[in-house]
């Protein structure tokens, strides 16, 4: 309905209620976007979410992922570099939810980190385990922040007014996605030091031999 009254009488509003009515708008998204993260977790949750999987090269995962985040960390003067490379090793994933698995952790790293800093993806492979390095240069996190940066609804630099705040289910539903499919996440940090998060995945081999 508000996109109805903005198309049909946008031209009769003033400055002041286009605003208004835009602050609208942008609030029924976040909501909107709350709520479907909130059915995702908790479908994943119990076991009913829809993973049908397949084998999939985790580069291009990356890729696509770094590609989706690109525009924000522009948009926010943070340097985001791929140095994943395009073969990386085979996964067993539904390749759009894995996709959507890595941009929130790189959606994370861009938001925390200033303007002027660097946001690194890398790679590696063993034998039986893949590993997805996130490194930015961050704010940081302490101890009990980094216990916390998993919790659904944790929101760890709240502060009024701050336009990186998200609805703190961005990692949450990440580690879910991530976990469904044999995987996990894991963090290191330090306040002014920047973070790290690790997304594992075991190689295709590992999970259908």
């Amino acid at each position: 309905y508000l996109e109805i009254v903005h198309g049909e009488i946008a031209a009769t509003l003033s400055d002041e209620q286009l605003s208004f009515l835009g602050i609208a708008y942008d609030n029924v998204e976040l909501l909107r976007d709350l709520v479907e993260d909130l059915i995702l977790l908790g479908a994943l949750e119990t076991g009913i979410a829809d993973l049908e999987s397949e084998p999939c090269e985790l580069g291009d995962v990356v890729a696509a992922a770094c590609d989706a985040i690109g525009a924000r960390a522009r948009a926010s003067a943070v340097s985001l570099e791929n140095r994943a490379g395009s073969k990386i090793g085979i996964v067993v994933a539904h390749p759009e939810k894995l996709q959507d698995a890595v941009e929130r952790v790189l959606d994370n790293a861009v938001r925390f980190t200033s303007a002027g800093g660097s946001v690194t993806v890398r790679c590696s492979a063993d034998a039986d385990r893949l590993q997805v390095t996130v490194d930015d240069t961050g704010i940081g996190l302490d101890s009990q922040q980094l216990e916390l940066a998993f919790d659904v609804m944790t929101q760890l630099h709240r502060k009024p007014g701050d336009s990186r705040q998200g609805h703190g289910l961005g990692l949450p539903v990440a580690l879910a996605v991530v976990r469904a499919f044999g995987g996990d996440i894991g963090a290191t940090s330090a306040p002014g030091e920047g973070s790290t998060f690790r997304i594992e995945l075991p190689a295709a081999e590992t999970q259908t031999g």
